[in-house]
């Protein structure tokens, strides 16, 4: 038997209230003396009594303490355990989010000064979980299958419909935090799906009750539903998500006349309380801290800090430190030195004067050639970093000196609708309707007003990438990545418009000549935990790999990981670690020489150093009620603290006791109508 409120036990101190009151009652019994001097004897033979007496033979009394006694046990609302009789099929659900790898409630505590906490002094909400969820299967039938679903960027089913505990331990046993972004409705349906089929199925979600997923709220399940917050400790309020974390971190240069850079952190504190916090910067080849920094955080604000004279290096590394912090993996974050701004382009036209000034002003440094005298060699390759090919038809381009160039370097091509591509033609649009679709091409332009008089279209335009301008109809600019390569088309002749007249060219120009530049080579960016980023290959790479250089959550080891392939070939685009830290993605030739190490900076989803929502669940038409943390009429419930599910089913004591004080109420009025108080 177990009781749900426990605090209820209060209320017995009527009982021993009731009996001080009988005790200290003054009674007086009828007593026949033959004369008034007999008066004093019987007064003090009453006197003489003690008060433990008076409670000799008071049935009325008995039958009001049984009366307290049973209100007493009905508000603590006793539940007659049945050892979890329910057969059917239950579908475990294991919150796996990156914020789960933060510290439990109960293992949280940290003394001031001791630095960023870490799941190493103690268990893990992950681990919390597993153990509460073991606890859970051992008040299960022997007999009843259950299947275990973790959530994920898909949701993965560790444990398939069984009833063997060993294996649904084991597998509770190898538990990791998934970092990267979470599918949690994915995983909420998918195991609504697996246990409504059954009229005893079942959800049993574990989770520290902290919901970033906006398709997550508000579900309808059919089946029961019931949460375990591990984020919260028994019989107490949800703890505040006491997190500081580095929101961002950024490099760059000093002003002129100074060496080196400058880092600028922004410190974000989710706790209620001030924080004091230090900020440590390591740089690559550099022993020790470079710079350091001490700071207060106000309750849920953002604060920035600069950092300067860091020294040139080929990364940085931005460590937090602060008492009492739970979630260590938004504590480390790295970042490298602001990207050259200046690219040598291969500016290959008849002389487009507009076009030559644009990339200039746009940091390029362009090389201009004309295709009638131009032939790339081997120099070639090594001094351009992209090429921009305006008006140059498909016969001036076949050599093999210029496909050797051209499939090693990102093309920016500007077709001549004079003389199209094969397999296209020169079509004048419809009208001046523009529609835009978001690129980095195409951020800051709206080509309003902006008049285009031919677009050359067909199916041999089909290869050119993805539209994201269309104009009057027809697609008019297209990009692409091929190979890790970016690729850009303007199904148009900047002679057929005025586009270079108006004021956004330069800045459609400016934001063309960032995303074909793609960047510093030395490195690959920032990139969220177990997502995808285009990566541009080497022509002569034959295998590549991420090679972990240091990891940012100092539990986990991240592995080596051979590189994706489509077909057999390397793939420009690329799934990286799922392991939060600083990575080395290496390319090698086919005997194994490296061609390249470019760092790849990889953090957990940053979603996951917020607050967060609790989680809300409600009933579909057709579901059941029964053992759901959902409302019985349907509406919307809040699954957190409030929710009590437990271990095993139960049938309630409480309507029972409740008979039985009516029967005792019934049987004490015949009592004090008879007048046998005693």
């Amino acid at each position: 038997m177990q009781f749900q409120s426990v605090a209820s036990l209060w209320f017995a101190l009527a009982l021993p209230a009731i009996a001080l009151m009988y005790m200290l009652k003054r009674t007086y019994d009828d007593t026949i003396v033959p004369s008034h001097l007999l008066w004093r004897k019987a007064l003090r033979e009453q006197e003489a009594n003690r008060p433990w007496q008076k409670l000799r033979s008071r049935l009325l009394m008995l039958l009001q303490l049984l009366a307290a006694a049973l209100l007493v046990f009905a508000l603590t609302d006793p539940v007659l355990l049945k050892g979890g009789t329910a057969a059917g099929h239950a579908v475990i659900v294991i919150d796996r989010s990156a914020s789960m790898s933060a510290l439990a409630p109960q293992d949280a505590a940290a003394d001031e000064g001791s630095g960023t906490a870490s799941a190493a002094g103690g268990r893990t909400m992950l681990q919390a979980a597993a153990e509460l969820a073991g606890q859970w299967l051992d008040d299960q039938p022997a007999g009843r299958e259950v299947t275990l679903i973790g959530t994920g960027p898909q949701p993965e089913v560790l444990a398939a419909r069984t009833a063997d505990r060993s294996a649904l331990r084991d597998a509770l046993s190898r538990l990791e935090p998934v970092y990267g972004v979470t599918d949690d409705a994915a995983a909420l349906s998918l195991a609504d799906s697996l246990a409504r089929e059954e009229e005893e199925g079942e959800i049993v979600l574990f989770s520290d009750g902290r919901w970033l997923d906006e398709s997550s709220q508000d579900l309808a399940l059919h089946a029961p539903f019931s949460l375990f917050d591990v984020g919260t400790e028994k019989g107490s309020a949800p703890p505040a998500w006491n997190n500081v974390s580095i929101a961002h971190f950024g490099i760059k240069p000093e002003p002129e006349g100074k060496a080196g850079n400058r880092g600028l952190v922004t410190i974000r504190n989710e706790s209620g309380v001030p924080r004091n916090v230090t900020l440590e910067v390591f740089a690559e080849g550099k022993e020790g801290t470079v710079a350091r920094a001490q700071t207060t955080v106000p309750p849920g604000e953002w604060k920035s800090v600069t950092l300067g004279s860091l020294p040139d290096a080929a990364y940085y590394k931005a460590v937090l430190r602060s008492a009492r912090d739970v979630y260590a993996a938004d504590d480390t974050a790295y970042q490298f030195p602001p990207a050259s701004q200046t690219h040598n382009v291969l500016l290959v036209t008849g002389g487009n004067l507009f076009l030559d000034k644009a990339l200039q002003l746009a940091g390029a440094r362009t090389i201009k050639a004309k295709i009638s005298s131009f032939e790339p060699d081997a120099e070639t390759v090594k001094a351009v970093d992209w090429v921009v090919l305006d008006g140059v038809s498909d016969e001036d381009i076949r050599s093999a000196a210029w496909r050797q160039l051209l499939d090693a370097k990102p093309v920016w091509r500007i077709v001549d609708a004079d003389a199209p591509p094969e397999g296209t033609m020169a079509r004048t649009p419809s009208g001046g309707e523009v529609k835009l679709k978001p690129h980095e091409v195409t951020r800051y332009t709206t080509f309003e007003e902006t008049h285009i008089g031919r677009i050359v279209t067909g199916d041999g335009a089909r290869g050119w990438g993805e539209p994201i301008v269309t104009y009057g109809g027809l697609p008019a600019i297209y990009a692409d990545i091929r190979d890790g390569r970016p690729m850009l088309t303007f199904a148009f002749s900047l002679s057929d418009t005025d586009l270079p007249l108006r004021p956004e060219f330069p800045i459609l120009v400016m934001q063309a000549a960032e995303w074909m530049g793609g960047g510093d080579r030395r490195h690959l960016g920032v990139a969220v935990a177990g997502g995808t980023i285009e990566v541009p290959l080497s022509p002569d790479a034959d295998d590549a790999r991420f090679v972990p250089v240091e990891t940012a959550v100092a539990e986990d080891e991240a592995e080596e990981r051979a590189a994706d392939r489509t077909e057999g070939r390397l793939s420009g685009t690329q799934t990286v670690p799922a392991v939060p830290g600083l990575y080395r993605f290496v390319e090698t030739d086919m005997d194994g020489r490296e061609l390249s190490g470019r760092f790849l900076a990889i953090t957990a989803d940053p979603r996951e150093s917020l607050a967060g929502s609790s989680l809300r669940v409600s009933r579909a038409a057709e579901g059941r009620a029964e053992g759901s943390s959902a409302a019985p009429d349907g509406n919307a419930a809040e699954a957190g603290p409030a929710a009590k599910p437990a271990f095993a089913q139960g049938a309630s004591l409480a309507p029972w006791a409740a008979l039985a004080l009516l029967l005792l109420l019934a049987a004490e009025w015949e009592v004090y109508r008879r007048g046998r108080s005693g």
